[in-house]
């Protein structure tokens, strides 16, 4: 895709995700465009192994997109991130594969994103690195409404929301042990370690993802 001369959006959805998306214009958009969305949650994995026979199906998260993508020779940019997060993340990859170029880094500060003449400008400079790849990682769904319009006004290159992912790369948010990967367990790692933030959006998100995919399921019926 960083070779074909027209953009292309990526997101990774999860539950929360599919619930948020049913009242978000933005994310839902993201979804619609979205030329590759692999799953990002078991959950996710499991429906579409149900839904559609396949069993091929595999987990691909934000967080291993960005380290596998970053070991090839591409100039990539950061939008996003806490605090110094990017630039750690970009310093980091940078040393891991000298081959890897940094376009731009962004902190994106919501007073940057809220100003319409700043956010404008954020995108432009962004645009002008003529980056192959651009991780966003705001959050849902700033993210993904942010990736849309910078989907909407590049000539070339791939727009991949990575909500912590720029995070993780950097070493400022622990990404969970691999043994909870392993037990399927990465989201009780996650709510554990920012139970506010993530707490009600589980408990909102699984009653609706399950009504959804029973819903799919009577269809096939």
């Amino acid at each position: 895709m960083t070779n074909e001369q027209r953009p292309h959006i990526v997101v990774t959805p999860n539950i929360a995700h599919v619930w948020q998306a049913k009242d978000n214009p933005a994310l839902a958009q993201a979804y619609q465009l979205s030329n590759f969305s692999p799953p990002d949650g078991w959950p996710v994995v499991e429906a579409l192994r149900l839904l559609s026979d396949v069993e091929e199906i595999e987990r691909v998260t934000g967080a291993d997109l960005l380290i596998k993508l970053c070991e090839l020779p591409l100039v990539v940019s950061f939008v996003g991130g806490r605090a110094d997060s990017a630039e750690l993340a970009a310093a980091r990859l940078c040393r891991r594969n000298p081959q890897l170029r940094i376009g731009v880094v962004e902190k994106a500060p919501n007073d940057e994103l809220m100003e319409a003449e700043l956010r404008t400008a954020l995108i432009r400079r962004v645009v002008e690195s003529d980056s192959d790849i651009v991780f966003v990682g705001l959050g849902v769904p700033k993210q993904e409404q942010l990736g849309v319009e910078l989907f909407q006004v590049m000539d070339r290159g791939v727009v991949i929301c990575v909500g912590a992912a720029i995070e993780f790369a950097a070493g400022t948010l622990q990404r969970a042990p691999e043994w909870y990967a392993k037990a399927r367990l990465e989201w009780l790692h996650r709510l554990s370690s920012e139970p506010r933030k993530l707490a009600r959006r589980y408990i909102l998100s699984a009653p609706y993802f399950l009504r959804i995919v029973a819903q799919e399921m009577y269809k096939l019926r």
